[in-house]
């Protein structure tokens, strides 16, 4: 048998001792934190179709999914290349969670059809925790703070973190009245962080000189964090009221 029969695909390795205990031990040190904070551990299938595994906003995920034909069924099925959609509708169609607060974990390869990072894996392994059933902003401070005290148990070094509010982006494409296909490309476009993309994006929107010098400058809206309030409050203060209350 030739030696090349045993190579594995680009950004797919074997874990080897010790790498395979450390991050065992890493994953479990996780999940026992979570769970002590009170989140409970899902685990989703590593597949799934493909209508409900890229609905709504993982939508932009498509491009990184492999896919196959179900044997059984003959639907068209997706190896997960992100958790959290799966989570989701866990929450939406067996845990029923709009009536409660469900606090849940989860851990778990997911396996992308290129390697997007220099030097990274194409089947990372994602861990995570998730509020649902509560919108107010005790939530987004609980996860925050979790996230937090993970990374400090790990001994991560200089932890830094970047934070967004999706409410702004969300209204704003309401603001310029977005149709669905302009949303799904703009959130496709925020994601993969697509500057050029976005700018000729911009530049083709029929909008206002006043609204879309608004969304020209939404890209350069991060930073510190004083800094980038006071420049989305001076650039977006007044377009609506759902704004005013995200940059109050």
């Amino acid at each position: 048998m030739q030696q090349s029969t045993w190579f594995t695909p680009e950004g797919l390795e074997d874990l080897l001792p010790p790498q395979a205990q450390k991050l065992e031990f890493y994953r479990r040190k996780l999940i026992d934190g979570f769970e002590m904070s009170g989140f409970e551990l899902v685990l989703p299938p590593i597949a799934e179709f493909t209508d409900s595994l890229l609905t709504g906003t993982a939508g932009h995920m498509a491009v990184d999914t492999c896919r196959f034909t179900d044997q059984e069924s003959g639907r068209m099925m997706g190896v997960r290349a992100d958790m959290t959609p799966q989570v989701a509708r866990i929450v939406s169609n067996r845990l029923k969670a709009d009536s409660c607060i469900s606090r849940l974990s989860y851990v778990g390869e997911v396996l992308k059809t290129r390697n997007n990072k220099a030097k990274g894996s194409r089947s990372p392994i994602q861990v995570g925790a998730e509020i649902f059933g509560h919108h107010g902003v005790e939530s987004d401070i609980e996860i925050i703070e979790l996230m937090l005290e993970s990374m400090q148990k790990l001994g991560l070094p200089d932890i830094k973190m970047s934070l967004g509010h999706v409410a702004i982006v969300t209204e704003l494409m309401k603001v310029a009245e977005f149709t669905q296909a302009q949303t799904k490309e703009f959130i496709d476009i925020l994601q993969r962080k697509a500057v050029p993309e976005y700018e000729i994006f911009v530049e083709g929107l029929e909008l206002n000189a006043d609204l879309k010098a608004k969304f020209e400058q939404l890209p350069l809206m991060c930073g510190a964090a004083e800094d980038v309030l006071t420049t989305a409050k001076t650039q977006l203060t007044g377009l609506s009221s759902v704004l005013d209350g995200a940059i109050k």
